[in-house]
């Protein structure tokens, strides 16, 4: 509309990210595209499609203080497992977890990359948050209604807090723009149905998913003190610093060093 009509574009009150944030986020990417870092952690989300949906892969370097999207592929097919793995394949060796959407067909898809030697992890953003009274107020169970809408939210607030480089693709931009959310009856935020986006005349936003899903899980090493302590001596001993060290494994200072 902006480009073509020269109309402002038009936008929901209730619309979950800001169609600012998105510009202001692809003027930055056009002034200054991504180099990706040798040595960040790599976390990919694979949203599968099929028939006429896409499936979609976006390659994100994650780190403290923001976040970079270093690839993105798309396919059409019923059978697009081939393209994955040949795209994935060129980061290997740095990707910390391949994150797919078990809803529908994304298990079995799983279970092929998993036989390929990928990182997976299956996510079920359907499932309720977890729950954590302690936190009081920002309590996810009591916030949200599902992790999907967790993990928007969380994509939502890098792009407000201008924490994600490397976004120009106008479909995702597109698709983002187009998310809506709902607040139900314990006042926990929910996303539109695809079903009630369809009778928008939205598509499925699955260019969309595979961002969330790559950048809306907080990465988790879960590992205790003394073995982050041992991978910390090993990274050491290529000569990094303590901050590249606890950069890399998404550690503080203190957790790294002896």
């Amino acid at each position: 509309m902006s480009r073509v009509r020269a109309q402002f574009p038009n936008q929901a009150h209730n619309s979950l990210i800001k169609l600012t944030w998105l510009e202001r986020a692809q003027q930055r990417a056009l002034a200054n595209p991504v180099i990706a870092s040798r040595r960040g952690r790599l976390l990919a989300g694979v949203d599968v499609g099929g028939g006429e949906s896409e499936t979609v892969v976006y390659v994100c370097e994650s780190r403290r203080g923001g976040s970079k999207i270093i690839a993105l592929g798309f396919w059409r097919g019923e059978d697009t497992r081939g393209h994955v793995v040949r795209f994935l394949e060129k980061f290997r060796g740095r990707l910390s977890g391949v994150r797919v959407d078990s809803i529908g067909i994304g298990h079995n898809f799983e279970l092929h990359l998993r036989d390929q030697g990928f990182p997976v992890e299956l996510i079920n953003v359907g499932m309720a948050c977890e729950n954590k009274p302690e936190l009081t107020d920002s309590n996810p169970a009591a916030r949200f209604v599902n992790l999907k809408a967790l993990y928007y939210q969380t994509l939502a607030d890098l792009f407000e807090r201008n924490e994600l480089e490397g976004l120009d693709d106008e479909t995702t931009m597109g698709q983002l723009a187009s998310l809506i959310y709902e607040i139900d009856s314990q006042g926990r935020i929910k996303i539109e149905s695809k079903e009630k986006a369809r009778i928008r005349g939205i598509a499925s936003p699955d260019r969309a998913e595979a961002l969330m899903l790559a950048l809306g899980k907080p990465f988790e090493l879960g590992l205790p003190n003394h073995m982050l302590r041992d991978l910390a001596d090993g990274e050491r001993q290529k000569g990094r610093s303590v901050e590249q060290i606890a950069d890399y494994l998404k550690a503080t200072d203190d957790e790294v060093q002896k």
